[in-house]
């Protein structure tokens, strides 16, 4: 490449170079290595740490020894004590407590199936079905009692019931 009129310089900067070229350049003791250093260590301690290390390894460690604490079964603890009893205990006085009166209550006719005669009637179908239901006696004569539910009545009444207690089909 040959030099051109711009790399040339000036008639003006012939001094300023002559000038640059007297200078001899002076040892200030600088050293490269101990400055680079120097400004890697000033730019780690410049920036903090993110805590998800310090978590985790904490984390870990729990889990760890909860892991062994439950890979031991737990020793059976034996509680020891002995009392000393110098008095025989008290038997507790009984409370004797008086309520006012109630008016007593009629005794049902027959056991467990309640105290009206509908709830009778209800305990006996529960009990023994429609057959429970009996016909009426009727006062002191011997003649044909009548029936509460007809012959055709209640045998589809018991048809009815039967189907409902049937698994499979809609009640």
């Amino acid at each position: 490449m040959t030099p051109g009129p711009a790399d040339e310089p000036g008639p003006d900067l012939g001094p300023i170079e002559a000038a640059l070229r007297s200078l001899a350049p002076t040892r200030i003791g600088l050293d490269r290595d101990r400055v680079l250093y120097r400004a890697g260590r000033a730019s780690a301690l410049g920036r903090l740490r993110p805590p998800w290390p310090a978590i985790a390894a904490t984390l870990a460690l729990v889990a760890g020894v909860e892991g062994a604490m439950l890979a031991r079964p737990p020793s059976p603890r034996v509680v020891e004590r002995i009392v000393v009893v110098r008095e025989p205990a008290q038997a507790p006085i009984p409370v004797v407590v008086v309520h006012p009166s109630a008016p007593p209550t009629p005794a049902p006719t027959e056991v467990g199936l309640g105290l009206t005669e509908r709830d009778r009637l209800a305990g006996r179908v529960i009990r023994f079905g429609l057959d429970g239901l009996a016909s009426p006696r009727t006062g002191g004569s011997g003649g044909p009692r009548p029936e509460i539910w007809p012959a055709t009545s209640r045998r589809l009444l018991q048809d009815e019931f039967l189907k409902t207690l049937r698994n499979g089909d809609p009640s």
